[in-house]
């Protein structure tokens, strides 16, 4: 195993910017599971280039925005 300098080390890590970041996306919900969805769907959406999860999002925020529920862009 490597032997670590700790001088060394100390002097870098002091004069690194090393900082916690937090993304505050406290607005985005990341997983929403949805279940049921036939196989033959997900491999057309696939077949398009295109994934599951954004074919899906896109999809919810057009019905959103046609139902009113959500202000059109």
């Amino acid at each position: 195993m490597a032997k670590i300098n700790e001088n060394v080390f100390n002097a870098v890590s002091e004069k690194a910017a090393l900082k916690e970041v937090k993304n505050n996306d406290d607005e985005i919900q990341k997983y929403v599971m949805v279940y049921d969805v036939p196989k033959s769907w997900i491999q057309s959406i696939k077949k398009n280039r295109m994934t599951a999860s954004s074919y899906l999002k896109q999809a919810l925020r057009e019905k959103l925005q046609r139902d009113g529920m959500l202000p059109a862009q």
